[in-house]
């Protein structure tokens, strides 16, 4: 048996495969690129700066609630800082994690974090803790994408060595 070359003229198979479905493949393809591209550029130029102000704004919220000197005497107000990191969470949608940093006698410590029982364990800074302690400034992280996307910001406060 022959197997016939799909000639357009002749064969409606070919006339399907020329006139249907390479003009559909194409057109689900330009579809697919501007569907993408418009929400990409919906998600980059309006989601994600309202999450970051909103983050920001969340974050000087907390500071102003937090007393710096309690945070001095986080050894013996732990408990207390814990309570209100934990309240803070519980009235804000969304955030997972919040936590009060310092540095102490030379040694980075996590003073407290919402959620945990322990305060005054250390920890290393990571890059962007160290750039807010050491420039006094407010640092956003890059969104890292494990399980889900995670952004953090770190808050200088008022004193010299607190990070929130």
């Amino acid at each position: 048996m022959k197997i016939s070359k799909l000639n357009p003229k002749r064969s409606l198979l070919a006339k399907l495969f020329v006139f249907y479905i390479i003009p559909f493949v194409l057109f689900a393809g330009a579809m697919d690129f501007c569907f993408s591209y418009i929400t990409n550029n919906m998600i980059n130029e309006n989601v994600l700066p309202q999450f970051d102000e909103r983050l920001s704004e969340n974050a000087s919220s907390l500071a102003a609630s937090i007393d710096t000197d309690l945070i001095e005497n986080a050894s013996d107000q732990g408990e207390a800082i814990l309570g209100k990191l934990d309240a803070f969470v519980e009235k804000r949608k969304g955030i997972e994690y919040v936590y009060v940093l310092k540095r102490e006698n030379g040694s980075d410590v996590i003073v407290a974090l919402n959620g945990s029982k322990d305060f005054m364990v250390e920890s290393p800074f990571t890059p962007e803790q160290a750039k807010s302690i050491n420039g006094k400034e407010e640092v956003l992280s890059e969104s890292i994408t494990i399980n889900g996307a995670h952004t953090s910001l770190t808050l200088h406060l008022s004193k010299e060595r607190m990070l929130l």
